[in-house]
């Protein structure tokens, strides 16, 4: 059953992007599978950190040049541009300062319709709009990196992973193997019980099917409920990484290196600069 969307409201620490690892980290005990050699990142190799100017997030390959994140990752605090394509990079397998691959960003696909509120907060009712689709410099070919699909997902109760570079922990990989799916809403909703914080942004949530790993949402923030008990909150992606694919498809080619990202968002011309508006939860 698949219930009416509540627009939960949304908290955060600070006023600023949903839970964005805003530097210097802060370290904090870490009790999750912290994935810190090369070969305990078998099979997640695809999983990586996001670095912008003072902050960072986790996006994940879908394609061998393209990275899915959260929108709010990738606009700047003052939400009147993206942030500029130079200062985006993409760490695929990153640990201690090592990566597998490293691409910068040349494009930024958006849903047009997400908006954030004028203090940098997101309301529960952008949470469906949350995706956008980063475009790299360079395909990263290979083969022991290899972009994930993307699917629907499960019911309520549906086991998850959820891999991240969250607070304490973004020098690796972690993962959270034993959450679940809370509740699936209308408008592609949904909550989880998995521990989300600053830095997961972006971070994928995977599903197993047929054994292989699939990303059935990314983490845009974080809500608690009236007991008090925290809840990440997602959102459907099939449709909106279609969406998403076909503006980049119909858009210019950016050159590789150029230091200017080609920012494009779905109901609006191509090479725009992004507009937020207020969006408050009912």
């Amino acid at each position: 059953m698949v219930r009416s969307y509540r627009k939960p409201r949304i908290w955060f620490a600070f006023a600023v992007l949903a839970l964005m690892l805003v530097a210097p980290t802060q370290s904090v005990a870490q009790t999750k599978d912290r994935l810190d050699s090369r070969g305990a990142l078998l099979g997640w190799e695809a999983v990586g950190r996001l670095d912008m100017p003072n902050s960072t997030c986790t996006g994940v390959l879908i394609a061998r040049d393209l990275v899915l994140t959260a929108a709010h990752c990738v606009s700047k605090l003052d939400h009147k541009k993206a942030i500029a394509s130079g200062s985006i990079s993409f760490r695929a397998g990153h640990a201690y300062g090592r990566d597998l691959a490293t691409r910068k960003v040349v494009q930024i696909a958006m849903d047009g319709t997400f908006r954030l509120e004028p203090n940098g907060l997101i309301s529960g009712s952008m949470i469906p709009h949350d995706v956008a689709l980063l475009r790299l410099n360079q395909a990263i070919q290979s083969s022991g990196i290899n972009p994930y699909a993307v699917i629907e997902g499960g019911a309520d109760k549906t086991r998850v992973i959820l891999a991240s570079y969250g607070r304490g922990r973004n020098e690796s990989l972690t993962l959270e193997r034993g959450c679940a799916i809370d509740e699936r809403f209308s408008e592609g909703v949904m909550t989880f019980d998995c521990d989300a914080t600053f830095g997961s942004s972006g971070a994928p949530v995977f599903q197993r099917e047929n054994g292989r790993l699939r990303i059935m949402s990314i983490v845009s923030a974080v809500s608690a409920d009236a007991t008090g008990k925290q809840r990440t909150i997602g959102m459907s992606l099939p449709a909106k990484v279609a969406a998403l694919k076909a503006q980049l498809r119909s858009a210019p080619q950016s050159i590789a290196g150029t230091a200017e990202p080609k920012r494009i968002k779905t109901g609006a011309r191509s090479g725009t600069s992004a507009r937020f508006i207020s969006a408050r939860s009912p």
